[in-house]
């Protein structure tokens, strides 16, 4: 299977409020949170990368989309928050310290 030509990404650093909870937290992103990002249909993969120097942001996850503008991929993603919270699928102890989603120039 060809791999999908990545158009745009959105990328997220964060961390566990409590830094007791940092591996429950990691549990929940790869167990619950990058397999809904991808559910979307809006991102075709989501990988996260640790940065265990760090004292905060520890987190930074890659989201990939082949979609020709990578805004509307996050605009589909968004659709769905009420519905994880709800479901009760959203972590309560994240802290964002960036979020940004970004266009392939060439």
């Amino acid at each position: 299977m060809a791999k999908k030509k990545t158009t745009g990404v959105t990328i997220v650093l964060s961390d566990a409020t409590d830094p007791k909870r940092f591996e429950e937290f990691k549990i929940w992103y790869q167990d619950v949170h990058s397999p809904d990002i991808v559910g979307t249909g809006g991102y075709y993969d989501s990988n996260r990368y640790e940065n265990p120097s760090a004292d905060e942001a520890k987190m930074f996850a890659l989201h990939e989309t082949d979609w020709a503008e990578p805004t509307e991929a996050l605009e589909e993603m968004r659709k769905h928050i009420p519905k994880w919270q709800r479901d009760g699928r959203l972590f309560d102890g994240m802290k964002v310290f960036f979020n940004g989603t970004f266009k392939r120039i060439f």
